[in-house]
Formats: structure tokens, sequence, C-alpha cells
């Protein structure tokens, strides 16, 4: 299942947006997404992915402009959510349904020195085989957490396709140190969730422009980059199906209602020294369902360019 996902993804995808590749740099990264170092263990409480971004000459999907990069970015993730109450077998309890997603991500991306472009397809697994629920017990009993989560009722297997899509606008603020603010659009359509989110973002510093920043994860051709950051962002939810459940099947035990309107709130530093890339960001999401509480996370991301 994982192969078959992962091989007809990266096929299909690369068959669809390349012609005539011509790859000039690469780049590596691993990323980390935890809220126990905020000293809480709920909700969004873990994500692990592997990432690597190539750049290339034409797609199908953009057209050719001067001054235009554009890169095929491929994710594998892991992501666990559980309840405040994680110990506890009395779903009436809790807060949020017990959940896990292990997926794989294409995305094609296009950006000039005022616009970024993005389309991506992600495809993976609910439920037991997205394998949160063994890593998280294993991880608690091997440091000697005393709680041990129960996943009692946990959002089933199943397996979901999403297509998504994002737009950048960069203005740089007519003041005398480096300042730019970037206007954003991200959205997501499938059966895993559906969602838009407008936001806003600010940034400062040492920073290269939008189409070679690492701000945007683009690999650019510069070697040293030092800037900090922070956002808004306004997520209008139409379906999520690790809180909700399968809209088709509708077979999760246990399942809630989500707040529709999420605020997310982003702070964060970016080194890039040569060809290492060193993030770390802070993220605050208001209450993602109706009974939670708010959630606070840290992501840390490291990156090669070879």
């Amino acid at each position: 299942m994982y192969r078959f996902l992962v091989s007809s993804v990266i096929f299909g995808f690369s068959f669809f947006c390349f012609s005539q590749e011509s790859s000039r740099a690469q780049e590596w990264s691993l990323q980390h997404d935890n809220d126990i170092f905020n000293g809480s263990d709920r909700y969004y409480t873990m994500g692990s992915f592997i990432h690597y971004r190539t750049q290339v000459s034409r797609f199908f999907l953009f057209r050719e402009k001067k001054e235009q990069e554009k890169q095929l970015n491929f994710t594998l993730g892991q992501q666990g959510y559980t309840p405040d109450e994680y110990e506890e077998a009395d779903t009436s309890l809790y807060d949020y349904p017990f959940s896990g997603w292990l997926f794989v991500r294409a995305k094609a991306v296009a950006a000039s020195e005022r616009r970024l472009w993005s389309l991506g397809v992600e495809a993976g697994v609910t439920g037991k085989p997205s394998l949160a629920e063994a890593l998280q017990t294993w991880y608690h009993r091997t440091v000697g957490i005393a709680e041990t989560p129960t996943w009692q009722d946990q959002i089933p297997f199943g397996v979901h396709f999403n297509i998504m899509g994002s737009y950048v606008y960069e203005m740089k603020l007519p003041v005398n140190k480096p300042l730019y603010l970037d206007i954003m659009v991200n959205a997501s359509a499938g059966t895993k969730d559906v969602f838009a989110e407008p936001g806003l973002l600010l940034s400062f510093g040492k920073r290269s422009p939008l189409h070679k920043t690492a701000l945007h994860n683009m690999i650019g051709e510069g070697d040293r980059e030092l800037f900090g950051f922070v956002g808004y962002a306004y997520r209008q939810v139409v379906h999520n199906t690790l809180i909700e459940g399968d809209f088709i099947l509708d077979n999760a035990p246990f399942t809630l209602d989500v707040n529709r309107g999420l605020a997310i709130f982003r702070a964060g530093m970016v080194w890039r020294h040569r060809r290492n890339t060193y993030r770390i960001e802070y993220r605050h999401n208001s209450p993602e369902t109706l009974r939670a509480l708010r959630h606070d996370f840290i992501q840390f991301i490291f990156a090669r360019r070879f």
C-alpha cells in the first residue's frame, strides 16, 4: 500500500509537470513538529517529515517567464493527533479524536521576485496503518512517561487524496531596513480536508528575493540569509477527516464537530549559511473543535543543498 502510494503520486505528478527537465540544484530537509517543547501533549502533538526539492527548467503547469525559478517538491510525512485526556478510555471525556496521517506529497512551484504559485497532490492513509499509534506508544514507554495513550476509537483506516494550491504576492516596504510583506492564500480540496486560508506574513532582516528565499522553501543561490518573520492566517474549514471522520464512508466510531474558523499565528527565524539552512518556528492555533483549547507547538527544520 505505502509503496503504491509513493510510486503512483511521484510518477504521475512528475509526468504531468515535466517538459524537458534540467536539474540545477537540489535540497534535502528534515522537519519535526512537537508540542512537548511547550509543556503540553495534545491535539496536533507530533509530526515528522522528509522533504526533497529539485529545481527544474520547465513545467507544463506554468508559462515560461524570465527571472522565474521552478521547483518540484516531494514530502514523506507522518502526523499524530490526540485528545488532552489521552490516557482515558472513556471517549465522552475527549476534546479531540485520536487520529494519524501517513502521506506522500508532490508539489510544483513557480516563483518570481514578487509572485509565487504552487500546485500539489497528496495521498495517504489514516488509522493504524498510519503508525501514529505505534510510534507514540513506543515513545511514551521508551522515555518512561507514566500515562500511555489509549488510542481508543481512533479515526479508522482510510485512503485519502487531496489537491492543494497556494499563491503569494510580496511587497518590499519603503523603510530604511529590509522589510517584506507577503499576502498569501492557501487552499486544499479532497477527501482528507477542505479549506481556504488567506493570511499575511511579515519578514525582516537579511533575506533573498521571493524566488530564492528559504522563507518559502526555495532552493535559491545565495549563501547567507538571517531573518525573522511573524504571520497571521485565518482558515475557513469545510471538512477535516482527522476530526470529523470520512464524509463518504462515515465509519468513524468517535468524531467531533470542528470550529469552522481557525486563527493561526506564527513566528520564527531562519538562518541559511552556505549549503545549510536552520529554521525554528512557533505556531499558535485557536481551538479546532468545539470542546478543545488553543494549541501551541514548535517546528524545527534542517535543510542541506547539494
